[in-house]
């Protein structure tokens, strides 16, 4: 958000891009699905480094206005984008978790989220602290940050934006819901697997109830409504697995985007942190561009730029903040280079980094003795 979700940039997960690359998981209902991940992550980097550091450094490009002007402000899509690529890595994150776990099972998907999704999170979160004390500046909030042990500890368990913590990662939030849908779908999986209406509905009543009895609290609580707020949006996406798999009726997804749209429009009127942003009306639209990925996008799901974005998205949408945010001040304060070419620059290896990691990642899998953590993309 502009200065954005809690506090929060607001929405500024992602979460989806865990199982990476993202293959068809569930038929070829879900082939198009790495389409719908790119695209996000598209939206997020630009987002989250091309407008939101000259934002924060009252250098905002000509071209990043123009499209404010005249997409953004129109179309009533906040935060340059960011808010609506998380919302369709959110829905995603929904999908995948739950096609993998009913191909794989319970145990090998906690394996991998705990490899593919903790760790590269932990790795940027001790990244993100160790520039702040070199004096470097990478994406936190609020944007200068001091560390001290009780707020990396609450910065590594996830915990920092519901702590009213400062947190290390401006994205922490996003990570919090994904976990929190991990959390509840394991809690509700068995109810899930016989009625996978009544998970989702149970997903959607526990949500709202927090969400309206946390709005008129105060500390931990009012915090954790507001990133459950976005919890839902994950519930669509196992959802639409549910329904593309032939385990649930078609207007299951349906049903499911009806309440996350009730839930949103409910935070919107109980938190002054969310007023005025029409995230309802971004949720909308990232539930569009799912579904069109999911319908059209099989054959642009094969090509070279979504395969790579897929398979390091999450890697990029970690890095981007702690590596390019700090590189781009670096660039243009210390280097004195144009913001445009630092941007660049910074994007650049933003995406160096995310190989890097992505690399690291498939070499260690491959040498873990049980082949059910292994990439087999």
């Amino acid at each position: 958000m502009t200065e954005r979700v809690g506090d929060v940039d607001a929405p500024t997960v992602s979460f989806a891009p865990v199982a990476a690359p993202l293959r068809d998981v569930s038929g070829s209902r879900g082939a198009g699905l790495p389409v719908a991940v790119a695209t996000a992550l598209v939206m997020t980097t630009y987002s989250y480094l091309f407008a939101m550091w000259p934002s924060r450094n009252d250098s905002v490009p000509s071209a990043v206005a123009l499209v404010r002007r005249w997409v953004n402000e129109p179309l009533g899509i906040g935060e340059d984008f960011g808010v609506l690529g998380i919302s369709i890595l959110l829905i995603c994150g929904g999908y995948t978790v739950a096609s993998a776990t009913r191909r794989d099972g319970p145990a090998r998907v906690a394996g991998c989220l705990a490899l593919r999704a903790a760790v590269p999170a932990l790795v940027a979160t001790l990244g993100s602290a160790t520039t702040v004390l070199l004096g470097g500046s990478p994406l936190t909030r609020p944007a200068t940050v001091e560390v001290s042990a009780s707020d990396l500890a609450a910065n590594v368990l996830l915990v920092d934006r519901v702590l009213g913590r400062p947190s290390l990662l401006e994205l922490s939030w996003v990570l919090t819901a994904g976990a929190l849908f991990c959390l509840f779908f394991a809690a509700t999986r068995a109810l899930g697997e016989r009625l996978p209406q009544a998970g989702d509905a149970l997903g959607l009543v526990t949500a709202l109830t927090i969400v309206l009895t946390a709005a008129g609290s105060g500390g931990w609580y009012h915090q954790l409504g507001l990133i459950v707020s976005f919890v839902p949006m994950a519930c669509v996406g196992r959802s639409l697995a549910d329904a593309g798999a032939g385990r649930a009726p078609a207007w299951s997804p349906v049903l499911a985007g009806t309440g996350t749209f009730v839930v949103l429009v409910a935070a919107e009127r109980s938190y002054d942190e969310l007023a005025g942003w029409w995230y309802p009306l971004t949720f909308v639209y990232a539930v569009l561009v799912v579904l069109l990925a999911l319908a059209h996008g099989q054959r642009r799901a094969g090509s070279a730029p979504v395969r790579w974005l897929a398979g390091r998205g999450y890697q990029l949408l970690l890095f981007q903040g702690v590596i390019g945010y700090a590189l781009v001040g670096v660039l243009c304060s210390t280097a004195g280079l144009a913001l445009w070419p630092a941007l660049i620059a910074a994007a650049a290896v933003s995406c160096l980094a995310a190989e890097c990691g992505f690399r690291v990642l498939r070499w260690f899998e491959a040498r873990l003795p049980r082949p059910a953590y292994r990439n087999t993309s």
